[in-house]
């Protein structure tokens, strides 16, 4: 087994040693001055010394992660032979700026780049982590791509930050090339990891870590990838995702066009769920309807085609009832005549499709234009969930309102970090056609950006758009053997565009720019590697006590005990302290709750005080008053600005006092060494993945009708009476708002602080299964020495062979992860 294993490593390595040398002796390069001065030149040499540590940066990344990325991969991606074209980009002036506001935009000199480069450089060396890496990898890809960065320089980059190492240089591993770096599979380091699990099991003897080992595996396998498809009706999304799927589940084969929310699983067995309203929610859809004109018939048609069984559908708790998949047309079909569907919530499909089998869960939302504005708020509540939005568009009609919409609210607001938009039934159209939209799609997305006041962001948001054209039919006939129908249409699979978007799929989800698989797969890593230093502690510890009497290991046992009994004290006594410190926790969201109310009070009269300004201004200037539009615009914005300040203070507040929670849990832990307490953390870490699922994207259409309808209803006399309304509906609006941030607030505030509570008595659990495996150990190594027929050679030899191949995994694990 040994040998099979170091045979393996020997050959790997020769291998990547190999690819190495290859590419070497394209560029050798072993640190930020060596690259530096391969893409400056002599330029390099006129730098002087920074300083090493910069923590104006490590503020800037906290505070937008993403802003933070792009601007550093635009200024990452300049050198001598790009520079005078790279700063008439916006964009870098726009970065260099921000990273360093004494710089003027019109006396930029490359000397100012090369001293921000080698800043950056050294924070990605000294100050940065893995992930922030990844990120800049997937930028500078996509810069290249758009040959904003010369190929040379960007493969220069990757190796300069590739071959950065924190600990000690001489020890560094060979390097993989840039093709092997981009051949991660998530599926084949899955694989690998399963094979190592099951070697390593053979050689654990402690049975918790055994069980230990299982759920590493089991977690892994009950990972989930979200894939959110949105667009406008008709935009073709049900084609593509029968396409993906390789068979028509979707659609009029199957399933007719729905109008709901269906989510599809993998299952062994194909079925379906149908999830119906609630009676508290219908009663929301009908309020709504007394409001806004485009909903008042969806309620009287639904009422009045479903009759008498309407109220059996519509429990106060909410009804779900699982059914056989061809019976989903009935609860699912806008064209079934009891239009049944219009009280259907949700739909989760299950299916054995080899596309969703490997955690793969699919959004498919209804159009975008759905005028049931409820369903268009759960619709993007899910759509946070995913990793990955798909947005599609028909090339006859692109681009439409709805479109530019989303896109820049999935962008600007939701933080989606990168988004596929689709253009479809592109064998409609000619490939000039299909350019003219994409560059139609950009430029109405520009003058909607300047409309907010945002147009400073353009370069920032269109960089995370990729765009990719289909003819989702073609896709759809080769995928279920009519291929011959769309060759002699002039469409092969390739250029059916199918493959480039699974291609683009898999990257994301699960290729080398995937942030959540790499950091699934070093999670569990890490993982692994603990269970097998527990392991190798306790052999090397069995093999101590080996040849000792009876009585020796009897005095041991004893002082641990006593050891022990002190150390259950301290224990326990922490374990107070923490359940003390998350009742604090606790209480403190109490007082959060009258801070928000606070707050969205004040952001009420804000908003007010500017919309009746702007009726009074335009009744006074241009004798009319504001148009619907502008009511509407300023709602949203201030709306949508408010809340995210609301986050912001919110946040700032929680964090101080989960700071102070764990600042005070870790001088308790004083009572015990360095090394027994790993893991500490900050409060950053609990709320960086966290916050971004609290910013409500409610439609604001419901509240800003009734305000256009008070203002069209209103006289300049009588503005005082305008002003009540506009108080009035704000506040109804500002409560329902209140309500729906604390659904999901009370959610995240629990895992907050059961997070807490777990990273506090991590290490004490760890400090236990010590004390466990020591004991352990003593009364297995007394009964061996009471045992006088015991074969001591024999086992010693059991343990040094299990302890060496344990060794020997532990080195691969990390051997991989240097890689």
């Amino acid at each position: 087994m040994l040998q099979k294993h170091c045979n393996i490593w020997l050959i790997k390595t020769i291998l990547e040693y190999t690819a190495f040398i290859k590419l070497n002796e394209v560029v050798k390069m072993q640190n930020i001055d060596d690259y530096l001065l391969e893409v400056w030149g002599k330029e390099f040499l006129l730098l002087g010394e920074i300083q090493t540590e910069d923590n104006s940066l490590t503020s800037l990344l906290e505070h937008n992660r993403i802003q933070f990325c792009d601007y550093m991969s635009i200024v990452l991606s300049v050198g001598k032979t790009n520079v005078s074209d790279s700063l008439r980009l916006m964009m870098l002036q726009d970065a260099l700026c921000y990273f360093d506001n004494t710089i003027h935009r019109s006396l930029i000199k490359s000397t100012d780049i090369l001293l921000i480069q080698k800043r950056l450089m050294v924070f990605l060396l000294k100050g940065s982590d893995g992930r922030l890496k990844q990120e800049i990898f997937h930028r500078i890809a996509k810069l290249k791509s758009a040959e904003i960065i010369e190929e040379d320089i960007a493969k220069l980059l990757i190796l300069a930050i590739e071959s950065f190492e924190k600990e000690n240089p001489e020890q560094k591993s060979i390097p993989d090339s840039i093709e092997e770096k981009l051949a991660f599979s998530y599926s084949a380091e899955i694989a690998s990891m399963e094979k190592l699990v099951l070697d390593i099991s053979s050689h654990l003897e402690d049975s918790l870590l055994l069980q230990k080992l299982e759920k590493v595996m089991k977690k892994i396998q009950d990972q989930r990838f979200g894939i959110g498809i949105t667009g406008v009706m008709n935009a073709g999304k049900s084609t593509m995702l029968n396409a993906l799927l390789g068979r028509e589940i979707l659609g009029t084969a199957v399933v007719p066009e729905t109008a709901n929310l269906t989510i599809i699983k993998y299952g062994d067995k194909p079925r379906a769920v149908v999830n119906f309203w609630s009676r508290s929610e219908w009663e929301g859809i009908e309020e709504s309807a007394g409001i806004l004109e485009g909903m008042k018939e969806f309620v009287t048609h639904t009422k009045d085609s479903i009759g008498a069984e309407f109220d059996a559908y519509l429990l106060p708790e909410g009804k779900s009832q699982e059914i056989r998949v061809d019976e989903l047309p009935l609860f699912t079909s806008v064209e079934h005549s009891d239009n049944k569907c219009n009280l259907v919530k949700s739909v989760e499909l299950y299916s054995d499709l080899e596309f969703v089998k490997n955690g793969v869960e699919i959004v498919d939302t209804p159009g975008l234009d759905d005028p049931v504005i409820q369903r268009e708020e759960i619709t993007k509540d899910y759509l946070q969930e995913c990793d990955l939005l798909c947005h599609l568009m028909n090339v006859n009609q692109s681009a439409t309102h709805k479109d530019i919409e989303f896109i820049i609210e999935s962008l600007l607001y939701q933080h989606v970090a990168q988004l596929l938009i689709v253009i479809t039934r592109i064998d409609t159209v000619t490939e000039d056609e299909q350019e003219e939209v994409i560059a139609y799609t950009k430029s109405s997305i520009k003058s909607k950006l300047d409309s907010l006041g945002k147009g400073a962001q353009f370069d920032a948001l269109v960089n995370r758009i990729e765009f990719i054209s289909i003819a989702g039919k073609m896709a759809l006939l080769h995928r279920t053997g009519r291929e011959d129908e769309a060759i002699s249409a002039g469409y092969s699979l390739d250029k059916s565009g199918i493959l480039q978007i699974e291609q683009y799929l898999r990257d994301v989800l699960f290729g080398n720019d995937s942030v959540k698989a790499q950091l699934i797969v070093q999670a569990s890593k890490k993982e692994i590697n603990n269970i097998i230093d527990v392991q190798m502690q306790s052999y090397i510890r069995q093999k101590s006590l080996l040849g000792k009497s009876v009585v020796e290991i009897e005095a041991e046992y004893i002082l641990h005990q006593k050891q022990k009994e002190k150390r259950e004290k301290v224990i326990a006594k922490l374990y107070n302290d923490i359940i003390s410190s998350r009742k604090d926790l606790e209480e403190y969201l109490s007082i959060l709750r009258h801070f928000v109310v606070n707050k969205l009070s004040d952001l009420q009269s804000q908003l007010k005080r500017r919309i009746m300004d702007d009726v009074r201004y335009e009744l006074k200037k241009n004798k009319k008053k504001p148009t619907a539009e502008r009511i509407y615009i300023m709602l949203d914005i201030g709306i949508r600005d408010g809340f995210i300040d609301l986050l912001r203070d919110y946040r700032h507040q929680f964090q101080k006092r989960l700071s102070a929670a764990l600042d005070k849990i870790d001088r308790d832990f004083e009572a015990f060494s360095v090394e027994e307490v790993d893991g500490s953390s900050s409060a950053n870490e609990f709320f960086g993945k966290y916050f971004d699922k609290l910013l409500l994207t409610d439609s604001n259409k419901l509240l800003a009708e009734q305000l256009n309808q008070a203002i069209a209803a209103s006289s300049k006399k009588h503005l005082s009476k305008l002003d009540q309304q506009l108080h009035d509906y704000m506040g109804v609006a500002m409560k329902r708002l209140a309500e729906r941030f604390w659904v999901k607030a009370d959610v995240l505030n629990k895992d907050l602080i059961e997070s807490f509570e777990f990273r506090c008595s991590k290490p004490l659990e760890s400090i236990e299964e010590q004390l466990r495996l020591e004991e352990s150990i003593l009364k297995s190594a007394m009964t061996q020495a009471r045992n006088s027929a015991g074969d001591t050679n024999k086992r010693l030899m059991t343990l040094e062979e299990h302890h060496l191949h344990l060794s020997e995994f532990k080195d691969m694990l990390l051997s991989e992860n240097d890689r």
